[in-house]
């Protein structure tokens, strides 16, 4: 039997293999998920997928489970003390904006209710040019292209399969 053949960015990877098979596209769930998937987009900028998903456990780690009510009351001390944790992307400015989000998304999950609910609403009225806005206003690190990352990768956009890939075309 052939194996399958993946998007370019997966390679021989484990991890991105099922990332991309279990996770990529497919929505979030419950608030926490959505917050570690938006953390995940931000530290990703710039970086590599592949790279995100070998340190996803470190950052989980050092981030609290990625728990936004946890992230929200983080001062200065405390992105430090992150910042020189095992595994950690040590990048200030990514850190300091997945704190500073954590509290613009527990204002839009309020709205929702929910995040997942608030995102869908806007992405109905507005779609994803009203998204973007919307982002650009409330979050940090977050531009255009990772906001398309991050909705495609919850199943709010098609995902961007390379052609030869197995799951081009549809869902594995």
């Amino acid at each position: 039997m052939t194996p399958a053949a993946y998007c370019d960015w997966v390679g021989d990877d484990a991890l991105a293999r099922r990332f991309h098979d279990e996770e990529w596209g497919r929505d979030p769930g419950d608030d926490r998920a959505w917050f570690e998937l938006l953390c995940l987009e931000v530290f990703q900028a710039g970086l590599s997928w592949r790279l995100i998903l070998h340190r996803r456990e470190a950052l989980r780690r050092a981030l609290e489970g990625f728990e936004p009510e946890a992230l929200a009351r983080w001062d200065a001390d405390r992105i430090e003390q992150a910042l020189a944790a095992p595994g950690m992307i040590r990048n200030r400015r990514k850190l300091e904006a997945v704190v500073a989000n954590a509290r613009a998304f527990r204002q839009a999950a309020a709205e929702g209710p929910g995040f997942g609910a608030w995102l869908d609403r806007l992405m109905a009225s507005e779609g994803e040019a009203g998204v973007v806005r919307a982002f650009r206003q409330r979050f940090r690190f977050l531009g255009p292209v990772l906001v398309r990352s991050l909705l495609e990768s919850a199943g709010r956009l098609p995902l961007p399969h390379d052609p030869h890939c197995h799951a081009a075309g549809g869902r594995p």
